[in-house]
């Protein structure tokens, strides 16, 4: 039984990342913080090794067990506009997970890059700091490349039951669930490829299986559905799919009340190759993904 080392694994996809990791017969070592919340694990606990780094050396957890992966999902937004926390989680973080793997002999470090992370791209909006820390990370996976096998996953727009409140489809629906006002949106004209979070824990799960074996070097691949979309149609197939099971008062999607940010992802990258092209394939649809979610806000509002 080979064993992975899981950063992020009680967030929202790291979580969902750990349920397949088990599922397919891999033996997990979670780290989290002394503050992290584990609600989303609670029920897995018993079935995995947990270290709080802020109270265990990582250089002492890498002496005691012989790991053959990392799978890299931590990250930190800064959406409040805080710069150190996040260049010490994103990129700090990272590169001494990156050193230790080299010297345990570590077969695998398969990182979680985000769709965002757009080569030449200039950010000023309150995500800059999170993307710039991707970007700067991403350079030194390629200088560790020489020393260790690289994947790097570019994630699409990531969604599904369990999200946090503050993020884009599940603020969606809650607003759906007000009734009889108004939503404010952007025009919607963004291209995005949303993908359900289980097909991604399944696309890190087949990396470990598929490049099982592979010399160093650095490979990097789009995670996604493969079926892009305007932001405008997935939220009216959302706000249909939603009517269809609630009989709410009407909501007004007002596309065109908020202005793109300034430095909007407008269209899809179309040079990094889809995981795909290697034979893994997304089983999820958008309307049993959107169903979940839909259901899952039906129930947070009967029990509020």
């Amino acid at each position: 039984m080979r064993t992975i080392l899981l950063t992020g694994g009680a967030g929202f996809i790291g979580s969902c990342v750990l349920r397949r990791l088990l599922a397919d017969g891999f033996s997990v070592i979670v780290l989290i913080r002394s503050r992290t919340n584990l609600y989303r694990i609670n029920d897995l606990l018993d079935q995995v090794v947990v270290y709080d780094i802020e109270q265990k050396k990582l250089s002492d957890i890498f002496l005691e067990n012989h790991i053959y992966a990392i799978l890299h999902l931590a990250c930190k937004y800064g959406r409040a506009g805080e710069i150190m926390p996040v260049v010490q989680s994103n990129v700090i973080f990272g590169l001494e997970l990156l050193e230790l793997a080299v010297k345990g002999n570590v077969k695998i470090f398969i990182n979680s890059d985000t769709f965002y992370n757009v080569p030449g791209k200039k950010y000023e909006g309150r995500l800059a700091p999170y993307i710039l820390t991707k970007r700067q990370f991403l350079d030194w996976l390629l200088f560790y490349s020489q020393k260790i096998a690289i994947i790097n996953l570019k994630l699409q727009h990531v969604y599904g039951s369990g999200d946090a409140e503050d993020k884009f489809l599940p603020w969606l629906v809650s607003q759906f669930f007000c009734g009889g006002g108004e939503v404010k949106l952007t025009g919607g004209e963004q291209q995005r490829d949303f993908v359900a979070v289980n097909d991604v824990a399944s696309a890190f799960s087949f990396c470990l299986t598929h490049f099982a074996g592979v010399d160093k070097g650095f490979r990097t691949f789009k995670v996604g559905s493969d079926q892009p979309t305007t932001l405008k149609e997935f939220v009216l197939l959302a706000y249909d799919l939603y009517k269809k099971e609630n009989c709410s008062e009407e909501v007004f999607l007002d596309f065109g009340a908020v202005p793109y940010a300034v430095d909007e992802i407008m269209f899809l990258d179309e040079i990094t190759p889809s995981l795909t092209s290697i034979g893994w394939h997304p089983r999820s649809t958008a309307e049993v993904t959107l169903r979940e979610l839909i259901s899952e806000w039906s129930k947070h509002r009967c029990l509020s």
